[in-house]
C-alpha cells in the first residue's frame, strides 16, 4: 500500500513540476515567409475532427496520446491507429497602399509604401498519424496501465510568395526622394524604387510519442506523453530592389545611368534540430457517483508544451555573405479543458476550451531582416530625422470548440454521424509601432497588418464493426478544407 501511495505521490509530482517549468529561446524573423505559420492543432483522427477538435474529455482511441493522455485508460484492448490526411489551402494575396507618388505643393502624405504579399502554400497529403496502444492490469485492484507509441506530423507546410502572375512586391518612396516626370509627362511625380521579392519554405514538424496513463482510482486517471520533436526546415528568400536611375540606396556603388542595377537582400535555410517536449493529462468520469456505474459526464484537462527549435540563417547583401545568425521556431504552448455529455445509447455532446500562447513566436522575435525594415535602407529612404523601433505582436487565442455525434446501431456494427464548430484565431505576427513620426509609422503599420480569424464547420461519419473502426472527417474554411480518413483495428 505505502509504496502505491509513494508512487502515485511521485507521478502528481511529477505532473506538476512539469508545469512549473518555464521555456527559453529565440524566435524567428520579420520575413514574409516567417509570419504566418498555421499550425495543425487540431488532433489527429477523423472522430477528432468531425468533433471539431473537442476530444480532451471523449477521447477513447489511441489518438488521446495527443488530445488528452489521461484518458488512453479507455483502451481495453491492443489497438493499431493510422490516420491519411488530405489538406488543400487558398492562396492568401494582401494589398495595401498608403501615401501617394503624386508631386504636392507642399509635401504631406508621404512616404508612400504599397505592399502585395502573396502567400501560396502547395496542398498537402500524407499519412499524419501512426500509433500501437497496449493496455496491462496492475496490483490486486487491477488498475490499469495503457501505453501508447505514435508519430505526428504536426506541421507540413510548403509556401512559395509567388501564384501565377501574382508576386509579393512592394514600391517604396519619401520627400528626401527626386521629383521626375510622369509616364505621360503631363506632370510631375515622386521617383520611386520597386521591390520583387521572392521565396519558398518547406517545413515539416514530426512529433514522435511515448505515451502512458495511469488509472490512479476508478473514476480518475492521469496521463503524460514523452514526444521527441523534429524540425526539417528549407528556406530562400530574395528581396531585390531596382534602382537604375538615382542609386539611392548605395550611391557609392558605380553603375550606368539607365541600368538595371539591383540592391539584393537575400536569406538561406537548410537545417534540422530536434527537442524533447511533454503532454500532461488529468481525466475524471465520476462513475461510483451513479448507480448505474457509468457516468454520463466526463471531465478532462491538459497541458501541452511546445518544442522549441534552433537552426541556422545565412543572409547575404549583394551576394556578399553578411551573416551566419541562429533562428528559432517555438510552436506555441497550449492548455485546455473539456466535458463531454452523454444522456443515452445514441448521443454525445463536447466541449473543449483551448488557450494557445502564440506569444511564444515572438520570444526573441528578430526585426530588420525584411528588406522594408532593414535599418540601412529605412535611414537611406526615410531619413534618420526620426527614431525607429519596429516591434511586432501576436495575440494568446482563446478557442472553443463543440461537437456531437448520433449514434446508430445496426445489426452488424454500429454507424455514427457527427458536426462541429470552432473558430480558429489569427495568428499571423503584425507590426504594432515603427516611428516616432506619425505618417511614417501609419504607413508601415498598414502593410504589415494581421490576419482575420476563420470559421470551421466540420462533420463526419464512422462505420464499426467487429474489430474495426472507420472514420472520416471534414473541415470547411473560408481559406479551404481538410479531410482525414482514419482506421483503427483493435483486438479485446
Amino acid at each position: 500500500m505505502r509504496a502505491r501511495m509513494r508512487f502515485r505521490t511521485f507521478v502528481l509530482l511529477t505532473l506538476v513540476a512539469g508545469m512549473l517549468i518555464p521555456g527559453t529561446g529565440k524566435a524567428i524573423t520579420d520575413e514574409a515567409l516567417f509570419r504566418n505559420f498555421r499550425f495543425n492543432f487540431v488532433n489527429p483522427g477523423g472522430r477528432t475532427l468531425g468533433l471539431a477538435g473537442a476530444f480532451i474529455a471523449a477521447a477513447d482511441d489511441a489518438t488521446a496520446a495527443q488530445a488528452n493522455p489521461a484518458a488512453l485508460h479507455y483502451i481495453s484492448g491492443s489497438e493499431f491507429f493510422i490516420e491519411f490526411r488530405s489538406l488543400q489551402t487558398d492562396t492568401q494575396i494582401s494589398s495595401s497602399s498608403a501615401g501617394s507618388l503624386v508631386h504636392p505643393n507642399q509635401p504631406g502624405d508621404l512616404p508612400f509604401l504599397s505592399l502585395t504579399e502573396v502567400v501560396n502554400p502547395d496542398d498537402i497529403s500524407n499519412v499524419s498519424f501512426l500509433s500501437y496502444a497496449q493496455p496491462f492490469k496492475l496490483g490486486a485492484k487491477q488498475r490499469r496501465l495503457t501505453l501508447a507509441f505514435s508519430r505526428q506530423i504536426l506541421l507540413q507546410q510548403k509556401l512559395s510568395l509567388t501564384e501565377n502572375d501574382a508576386a509579393t512586391e512592394a514600391r517604396i518612396a519619401s520627400d528626401v526622394f527626386p521629383v521626375i516626370p510622369n509616364e505621360d509627362n503631363t506632370g510631375l511625380v515622386r521617383y520611386s524604387i520597386p521591390l520583387a521579392v521572392n521565396g519558398d519554405s518547406d517545413t515539416e514538424i514530426v512529433y514522435w510519442n511515448a505515451g502512458a496513463s495511469l488509472q490512479v482510482h476508478r473514476d480518475f486517471s492521469v496521463g503524460l506523453t514523452l514526444s521527441l520533436a523534429t524540425l526539417d526546415i528549407q528556406a530562400d528568400s530574395l528581396g531585390a530592389f531596382t534602382d537604375p536611375q538615382f542609386q539611392i540606396l548605395d550611391p557609392t556603388n558605380p553603375r550606368l545611368p539607365g541600368s538595371e542595377d539591383t540592391d539584393f537582400f537575400r536569406s538561406v535555410i537548410n537545417d534540422t534540430d530536434s527537442d524533447l517536449v511533454y503532454t500532461i493529462g488529468l481525466h475524471w468520469h465520476p462513475d461510483s457517483v451513479f448507480a448505474t456505474g457509468i457516468s454520463p459526464w466526463q471531465f478532462g484537462a491538459v497541458m501541452r508544451k511546445g518544442a522549441e527549435f534552433s537552426f541556422a540563417q545565412e543572409r547575404f547583401k549583394n551576394g556578399v555573405l553578411n551573416a551566419t545568425a541562429p533562428v528559432s521556431l517555438n510552436v506555441p504552448d497550449r492548455y485546455g479543458v473539456g466535458a463531454s455529455y452523454k444522456p443515452g445509447d445514441n448521443w454525445v455532446f463536447t466541449m473543449d476550451y483551448e488557450r494557445i500562447e502564440y506569444s511564444d513566436l515572438l520570444e526573441g522575435f528578430e526585426v530588420g531582416v525584411n528588406p522594408l525594415t532593414d535599418e540601412d535602407v529605412t535611414d537611406v529612404i526615410l531619413g534618420s530625422t526620426f527614431a525607429r523601433d519596429p516591434q511586432y505582436d501576436v495575440e494568446d487565442a482563446d478557442v472553443f470548440r463543440i461537437g456531437a455525434e448520433r449514434i446508430f446501431g445496426l445489426r452488424n456494427g454500429v454507424f455514427t454521424v457527427r458536426a462541429g464548430y470552432f473558430r480558429a484565431p489569427d495568428n499571423k505576427i503584425a507590426m504594432t509601432s515603427f516611428s516616432e513620426d506619425p505618417t511614417e509609422n501609419s504607413v508601415y503599420l498598414d502593410a504589415f497588418s494581421g490576419g482575420e480569424d476563420e470559421n470551421h464547420f466540420t462533420g463526419g461519419a464512422t462505420y464499426g464493426f467487429g474489430h474495426h473502426t472507420i472514420d472520416i472527417g471534414a473541415d470547411f474554411f473560408s481559406g479551404g478544407k481538410q479531410l482525414v480518413v482514419s482506421y483503427i483495428f483493435r483486438r479485446f
